[in-house]
């Protein structure tokens, strides 16, 4: 697998191709900010990578070192503090050179058509033809073993709030 690094402050950090956990991350977080990625127009990609480039950056870098199953058990946690070094630490010059490499590394029209691939083979397994119900609950529990209910309003939320620092 492709794998671009970058030195960062003192730190050192790679991006590869997104793993699932980190996909799932991008779409919950785009979904509280009502945020439709596969109809963003380029204007609407800048700005905003603009807005939210400290947050883009922490969800796809991975520290040198760890693999990306250790960012993934690493929590939201991990990411909201690497995402506060990373606003600290980050030059433009490294920035552009990120964000290009994304773009490289996960082909936006590819990695939508993998999401949606994936969506209906888990469709086609289940035997359903509708999405989850908004009001179904469940319970998400971190590599850490704490759990939490999810709320009957918008269960796919809760993780994006807490990514979101909220």
């Amino acid at each position: 697998m492709e794998r671009k690094e970058y030195e960062i402050g003192s730190k050192k950090f790679y991006q590869q191709e997104l793993v699932w956990g980190q996909i799932k991350w991008l779409i919950e977080w785009a979904r509280t900010k009502n945020i439709n990625l596969g109809s963003l127009s380029s204007s609407e990609i800048l700005v905003l990578i603009q807005e939210e480039l400290p947050k883009i950056m922490a969800l796809v870098l991975i520290e040198d070192g760890k693999k990306p199953a250790d960012k993934i058990s690493d929590g939201f946690e991990g990411v909201k503090g690497l995402e506060e070094w990373i606003n600290s630490n980050m030059t433009g010059s490294i920035a552009t050179e990120v964000i290009a490499d994304f773009f490289t590394l996960n082909r936006p029209a590819h990695l939508i058509n993998r999401i949606s691939s994936l969506f209906n083979l888990a469709t086609a397994m289940t035997g359903s033809k509708k999405p989850l119900p908004s009001s179904a609950t469940g319970t998400l529990q971190d590599s850490h073993g704490s759990s939490e209910t999810l709320p009957q309003e918008n269960p796919s939320l809760i993780s994006a709030d807490r990514l979101n620092g909220e």
